[in-house]
């Protein structure tokens, strides 16, 4: 005869939005279960910033004894890194906040019931908070114990020679320029162009130094056949019709992710799955009413962040049976690429917007104090206003531009006027100049308009 265990609230995982919805309810007296066996390595995104900070030599502890940033340091500070996130989340910590802890397979018996180990979990409410897994694509010969992935590319041991990195996006932009750091040779495949989800102006930023180091491109390239084992491995490859072929030492794909919900019995539970995601309205509910799912179930790329955000949204249903619903929520995003992408709202004006008043503002990271005083003078701010100086958007490629976008993204939330940016009094000299500059230029360039002009002509005939 199996256990039976009875609680209001079920998380099914770890990830963050699941640990926010446990630890609310466990602060609540609600009683609340967590399934840990089933979360899927979800803190890529940290253990890629550790990286590409090692890689640039800001890793006291990553560098080799003539101080240039050492490989085998590097994924040892990832590792620290890993242990410390595994930490906030173990067992330990959690049945610490009142929260019962349960390890072992699971699957849903019915609307109400999951099976986990042999232990029937009763809830009144379920979340899913599985995080995603790595995906490979169909390619002739590719054995998975042979490529690499965004779940294993940390746990290699010793520096590649020569590898390939297959999907040019942020994050395989990103490794392909830390890899070249640590003098290995790297071949970016990538079936349409590179960093195509950013901003032409500023992937240009990434694209110059990207070239400038050596690493070669291939856009609009497909790979169709691997050969060989690991260690030894030869990639086939086609271009505007033409096939080719080079050997490497590593192969790296960073072409997707999918929610990691195999083995779940989704259907008895009243809920489907779609390839790669969980089925979940705007109120992050499945078709069943009780079936929550959050972050990377749901959008297998989200953020820690945006599963947070999520947990918290989720966790006052559960509690107060608020209604979620996911508002048009000015959510940043940025890049560990050399140098840094980051934006919020509005990236660029459409023809739509052009012809509504929208203005661009921009300004350089070499006409601010702190770039010419530490060198820093690639990159830029562009923000984006209304034609009444309400602030929609901004991007930046700059060093450090995750760090940079945080005022833009409260100001972008907030509906807030360009005034209220160029009104800060800032570190002087620091980068975060470069925004106040660039909300400034908006009040000088009103100064060229013939209705101020006539005002101040006004007031200086009143003297």
């Amino acid at each position: 005869m199996s256990d039976r265990l009875s609680v209001d609230v079920c998380v099914i995982g770890d990830e963050p939005g699941g640990i926010v919805v446990a630890s609310a309810c466990a602060l609540a007296a609600v009683p609340v279960a967590v399934v840990t066996d089933r979360t899927a390595r979800h803190s890529f995104a940290t253990e890629l910033a550790a990286f590409a900070a090692a890689a640039q030599g800001r890793i006291a502890s990553a560098l080799d004894g003539a101080g240039r940033p050492d490989f085998g340091g590097a994924i040892a500070h990832v590792r620290r890194i890993r242990a410390h996130l595994a930490a906030e989340r173990s067992p330990a910590r959690l049945a610490a906040l009142g929260i019962r802890v349960l390890d072992g397979p699971a699957s849903f018996l019915s609307a109400r019931a999951l099976d986990v180990g042999g232990t029937t979990v009763e809830a009144r409410r379920f979340v899913l908070a599985t995080g995603s897994r790595a995906t490979l694509p169909a390619i002739v010969g590719l054995d998975p114990a042979m490529a690499l992935t965004t779940d294993t590319v940390f746990d290699l041991a010793d520096r590649p020679s020569r590898i390939a990195i297959v999907g040019g996006g942020s994050e395989g932009t990103a490794l392909a320029q830390a890899f070249r750091r640590f003098d290995a040779e790297v071949i970016l495949f990538e079936q349409g162009t590179i960093l195509a989800e950013q901003d032409p102006e500023l992937a240009l930023a990434v694209r110059q130094r990207i070239d400038a180091a050596g690493i070669a491109v291939h856009e609009h390239t497909s790979l169709t056949r691997i050969e060989g084992t690991s260690g030894d491995l030869r990639v086939s490859a086609r271009r505007n019709g033409e096939d080719g072929m080079l050997a490497v030492s590593h192969l790296l794909f960073v072409t997707g992710r999918q929610a990691a919900v195999e083995g779940l019995d989704l259907g008895k539970a009243g809920a489907a799955a779609t390839p790669g995601r969980v089925e979940a309205d705007a109120g992050l509910m499945t078709a069943n009413r009780r079936v929550f799912a959050l972050g990377r179930a749901r959008a297998p790329e989200a953020p820690d962040e945006v599963s947070a955000w999520h947990g918290a949204l989720v966790a006052q249903n559960c509690l107060l049976r608020r209604p979620v619903r996911l508002p048009a929520a000015a959510i940043a995003s940025s890049t560990q690429t050399e140098p840094q992408i980051a934006s919020v709202g509005l990236s660029g004006p459409s023809d739509r917007h052009r012809r509504s008043g929208i203005r661009v503002l921009r300004w350089p990271l070499s006409e601010t104090a702190s770039g010419v005083a530490t060198g820093r003078t690639s990159g830029h701010i562009r923000l984006i206003v209304s034609g009444k100086g309400q602030v929609l958007g901004c991007a930046i490629a700059a060093p450090d531009a995750g760090d940079l976008i945080a005022p833009f993204a409260l100001a972008v939330g907030k509906g807030l006027h360009v005034q209220d940016l160029a009104a800060m009094i800032l570190p002087h000299p620091s980068l975060s100049d470069v925004g106040k500059r660039a909300a400034g230029s908006y009040l000088l360039a009103s100064l060229s308009n013939p209705r101020i002009r006539r005002i101040i002509g006004l007031f200086r005939r009143l003297g």
